[in-house]
């Protein structure tokens, strides 16, 4: 195959004007050598200042809307906006990679799995008797599971110093 210097990020217009063959992209999970993605530390820094921010609002949030609807129901729908949040900061900010659509993908799914995980401890934290207004605590166990299910799906796994 013959080597060109057009990207995966170029379009295919791109490509067709610049007279030069496309190659395929490489997987969307693969780190590029134009991306380096941050490091733990760095990452986890900024996932405390947008996951912060997010558990914060969300679980204030849903401590409020609980007293007033099912738990289970201000829980999902206070999870579906910090998704979208999450989402829009996770790649790039966050993690440092470059948010692709398979990544975006992958990092919804996890949020859905953890969003799961919430679900049922909210509802044994309320069959057990807790008082409604405490189940916003269910984010100390979400937390920190979306920031390394999400370390691994925008770096690859790679967890560097």
């Amino acid at each position: 195959m013959v080597k060109s210097d057009v990207t995966s990020q170029q379009t295919l217009e791109d490509a067709i004007n610049a007279g030069k063959p496309l190659e395929p992209a490489a997987s969307a999970m693969d780190v590029t050598a134009e991306e380096k993605p941050r490091s733990v530390t760095s990452s986890a820094f900024r996932f405390l200042l947008v996951g912060g921010t997010n558990t914060v609002i969300t679980g204030a949030l849903l401590s409020l809307l609980a007293q007033h609807i099912f738990p289970q129901l201000a829980y999902a729908i206070v999870y579906a906006l910090g998704l979208v949040f999450s989402v829009a900061m996770a790649g790039r900010f966050v993690f440092g990679t470059k948010p692709t659509v398979r990544r975006i993908v992958l990092y919804s799914l996890l949020y859905v799995v953890v969003f799961l995980i919430g679900l049922a401890l909210t509802t044994f934290a309320t069959r057990v008797g807790l008082p409604r207004y405490l189940t916003g605590l269910v984010v100390l166990v979400t937390a920190p599971l979306t920031f390394l299910g999400g370390r691994v799906l925008f770096t690859s796994g790679k967890f560097t110093k």
